[in-house]
């Protein structure tokens, strides 16, 4: 029983690896066979966005770790962010999540959420080391390095934010102490590209002209991240103009929005991906260019490698990783990167940015893609 699925790294309990599952390979032939160490946990629950941006940390940790299984704890919601990744995915609300922690020693304990139930998960684990933030039994709070310390006093201070001039994958990269980051790792089905391709051919209005994507949601946290729906008629005019295809992309919340801007113009069109992000992430992989606030789409479509222009006010624009693909549009407005949940100014800072501006992103980008 030397080398044996049992013992292997890879080997995923219930399901068959991602070698068997990507290349065919059966364990008696397989060359990728790496002894099985300790596990490495890694907790982070919400939001959505974080958690996808912080898959960009995996591949490092997996070389800070050989042959150590991954187990993730997150929320329910964010499931489908993590799936086809090469980790064991616990959601939160699960009772096997509380026996993971309750019975595993770890060989490390990674958590980079500051949310009380990660720290109490992250305080309670057993193992050889810890990375980020925790509570102590005696109800200290733990914290694993200087760059742990900043990132701490970081999220509690809104002129600190301000201030910063990393993008959110530098600092969790000096937290983690690993050398590498990458962009955030999506992999998506075959039936899920098939989904996609038949429904975004379906909207074009120019076929094999250029593909563009309105993201008019912007999540409940910050209202004031999302660009007025007037804004997005007048650029998805100029573009239609252009002979340029564009459509919307909406959940459940922004519908009526969307309906209201469907109304203003029989060529624009659009796609309601409800709350399943797996169909969003598929639509976004059929696109040239996103116009999007800081939102998961941002992230989902730096994932795919895809051209975005993002916009930016209440938000911090250092902290979002474009990878070179991309331009983001910033309010100017002195009292931008506010992290106010609401505001009453008139104009706030997303009614700022002008829809010339955003359209000039837009033809700069498709002319890089």
């Amino acid at each position: 029983m030397d080398k044996c699925f049992l013992n292997c790294a890879h080997f995923r309990f219930s399901h068959p690896c991602r070698y068997n599952k990507e290349k065919g390979i059966e364990c008696e032939e397989c060359r990728f066979w790496t002894r099985r160490a300790k596990p490495v946990l890694i907790i982070k629950l919400a939001a959505l966005g974080d958690v996808l941006r912080t898959t960009a940390l995996l591949e490092g940790l997996k070389k800070k770790y050989p042959g150590s299984p991954f187990f993730w704890i997150t929320k329910r919601e964010a499931v489908p962010l993590l799936k086809n990744l090469d980790v064991g995915v616990y959601p939160l609300e699960d009772a096997s999540t509380a026996v993971l922690c309750g019975f595993l020693m770890f060989r490390a304990v990674i958590n980079l959420d500051q949310d009380l139930e990660a720290l109490l998960l992250a305080g309670s684990a057993e193992a050889e080391e810890k990375t980020g933030f925790w509570i102590e039994p005696g109800g200290g709070l733990g914290y694993s390095s200087k760059s742990a310390l900043r990132w701490w006093e970081m999220t509690s201070s809104d002129r600190k934010k301000r201030s910063n001039k990393k993008t959110y994958q530098e600092i969790m990269k000096e937290i983690c102490g690993i050398d590498k980051v990458t962009a955030p790792l999506m992999r998506l089905d075959r039936e899920e590209g098939y989904w996609a391709d038949k429904t975004v051919k379906n909207l074009l209005v120019f076929p094999g002209r250029s593909v563009v994507a309105l993201n008019i949601g912007g999540g409940t946290r910050w209202k004031k991240k999302i660009w007025k729906n007037d804004r997005y008629f007048l650029l998805a005019e100029k573009l239609l103009a252009k002979k340029i295809n564009v459509f919307l992309i909406y959940g459940t919340a922004e519908s009526g929005l969307a309906g209201k801007l469907l109304e203003s113009n029989s060529k624009l069109k659009a796609v309601e991906t409800g709350e399943d992000l797996r169909k969003l992430f598929a639509v976004l992989n059929e696109i040239d260019v996103l116009v999007t606030g800081d939102t998961l789409a941002l992230h989902a479509a730096a994932a795919l490698g895809k051209r975005i222009v993002a916009l930016f006010g209440p938000t911090s624009p250092q902290e979002a990783e474009l990878y070179g693909r991309g331009e983001k549009i910033v309010s100017t407005v002195l009292c931008r990167v506010c992290y106010l949940k609401d505001c009453i100014k008139k104009p706030d800072c997303m009614e700022e940015i002008p829809v010339s501006k955003v359209f000039s992103a837009v033809l700069r980008q498709l002319k890089k893609r």
